[in-house]
C-alpha cells in the first residue's frame, strides 16, 4: 500500500503510519479498560455519548449534571440555587 503524506499540526506525516499508531493506542486502551472489568463491547464509544446533553433524562457534562426535561443544570455543591423572581 502506497503511503500518503498529510499535514498534521503543520507537519508532514505519513497518514497510514499515524492511523496505525492511533489504532494501536486505542486498542491498548480498550484492552486495559476491559482488563479492569468493563463488560461493555466498546467502552470508549459508550463514553463518547455520555457527553451529549440530549439523551437520556440526566446527562453529565463539563458544566455539571444537566436535566434534559427541564433544560437546566441541576443545583450542586458548587452551584448556587437559581434566583427566584
Amino acid at each position: 500500500m502506497k503511503s500518503r503524506r498529510r499535514a498534521l499540526s503543520g507537519f508532514l506525516v505519513d497518514a497510514v503510519a499515524v492511523r496505525t499508531f492511533v489504532a494501536a493506542q486505542y486498542a491498548a486502551c480498550d484492552r486495559s479498560v476491559k482488563a479492569l472489568g468493563s463488560s461493555l463491547h466498546a467502552p470508549f464509544m459508550t463514553l463518547s455519548f455520555m457527553a451529549l446533553p440530549l439523551i437520556p433524562a440526566l446527562k453529565l457534562t463539563d458544566k455539571g449534571l444537566f436535566d434534559v426535561g427541564a433544560i437546566a443544570l441541576l443545583q450542586g455543591a458548587d452551584r448556587p440555587p437559581a434566583a427566584q423572581g
